[in-house]
């Protein structure tokens, strides 16, 4: 995998940690800049960490994953994409700001940072079948997911929901695209 390829894959995988932070700029008016950096820094090193879990979880398994190495990528990547179009499709256009906590607190963050992760995780244990740098691979896509996650507070604090169905489906397409591509190089 080249170096393209891993940014347009780390992009792909930040679109969700990106709209998260672009809503949480939306609901919370309050967020200092520390906070801001923080949560940039949670978001970024779980998208960094998980694929890297994942590969080393992949290799343990590496023999009955080798027998589908080309489908498994296909069919994780294409599923993580179609899930991500169809999930922003079916929210609403306004983030519901009214249930959320009136504090933007580190347990927030820290929950946020799990749940936009777990896609890493299983896309980490399909690279393992792809002769791929796990590091420098997860260095990308921690770099990436830091550095949308602090446009995506900022941008929400500015522009409100303009961007945030739009980068979920982005990213959802180039996932599936990646599936695609590494299918077809196998």
């Amino acid at each position: 995998m080249n170096i393209i390829t891993m940014f347009f894959l780390a992009l792909g995988l930040s679109a969700d940690a990106f709209t998260v932070s672009v809503t949480n700029g939306i609901c919370y008016k309050d967020i200092n800049e520390g906070r801001k950096f923080f949560s940039a820094c949670c978001f970024g090193l779980s998208q960094g960490l998980m694929p890297c879990m994942g590969y080393y979880f992949g290799n343990m398994c590496q023999k009955f994953i080798t027998f589908f190495d080309r489908w498994l990528i296909l069919i994780i990547l294409c599923f993580l994409g179609i899930n991500m179009i169809f999930s922003t499709l079916k929210e609403k256009k306004k983030p519901d700001c009214s249930i959320s906590p009136k504090i933007f607190s580190y347990n927030l963050i820290f929950m946020q940072t799990i749940a936009t992760s777990i896609d890493a995780l299983s896309v980490g244990i399909a690279l393992a079948t792809e002769n791929v740098n796990i590091i420098s691979c997860a260095f990308i896509i921690a770099v990436v997911t830091f550095g949308l996650c602090q446009i995506g507070l900022k941008i929400g604090e500015k522009f409100g929901n303009f961007l945030k169905d739009k980068a979920e489906i982005t990213g959802g397409i180039i996932l599936i695209l990646i599936g695609i591509k590494l299918f077809l190089e196998k």
